[in-house]
């Protein structure tokens, strides 16, 4: 799995990797409903300071080795993941 860390035009840090449903863990794909709906992968990015994560679908060819650019240009067509909420938050 590959693992990307950029910075974004506005000086945030980014971690990128990739997701594919087939490299779960079984009990860990049969919880998650993205396997079923994203069953090609995804890539997730999230804010190395834990305050925003995105994710994007299908995973384009060849993403680990974009230029940062490219990359930030793939983090802008990502969909934001709301965060989740704890019972009784």
């Amino acid at each position: 799995m590959s693992v990307r860390e950029f910075h974004d035009g506005r000086g945030r840090e980014w971690r990128a990797w990739e997701v594919r449903p087939d490299e779960l863990d079984v009990r860990t794909k049969d919880e998650d409903y993205l396997a079923s709906i994203y069953y090609t992968g995804w890539i997730v990015f999230e804010d190395t300071s834990g305050g925003e994560k995105r994710r994007l679908h299908p995973i384009p060819k060849g993403w680990a080795d974009l230029p940062d650019r490219d990359l930030e240009g793939l983090l802008d067509q990502a969909q934001l993941v709301p965060k989740r909420r704890l019972t009784g938050d």
